[in-house]
């Protein structure tokens, strides 16, 4: 949740404990609760589906190893500090 920046991992951290201490855990930064899940959703939606940062990790892929590689790609915030 690094990525989100210091909103994201006040919001890992506080839904954590709220979760062990039966507390609020609704979820104000992301779309849906972030401790102990995983959201398929990064960035913002482009026209095909796709989020920004999905389409980043696919040019980078073409970038760096092959223009023509076919690649899916799926990004998820996972519920970790930093990575």
């Amino acid at each position: 949740v690094s990525g989100a920046g210091k909103e994201g991992m006040d919001e890992l951290w506080n839904q954590t404990k709220a979760i062990y201490g039966l507390g609020d855990a609704r979820p104000k930064k992301f779309p849906k609760q972030i401790a102990f899940n995983v959201i398929p959703y990064i960035g913002s939606f482009l026209e095909d589906g796709s989020t920004d940062e999905e389409q980043k990790m696919s040019d980078e892929t073409h970038k760096m190893l092959d223009p023509d590689i076919k690649v899916t790609v799926t990004c998820v915030r996972v519920p970790v500090f930093v990575g």
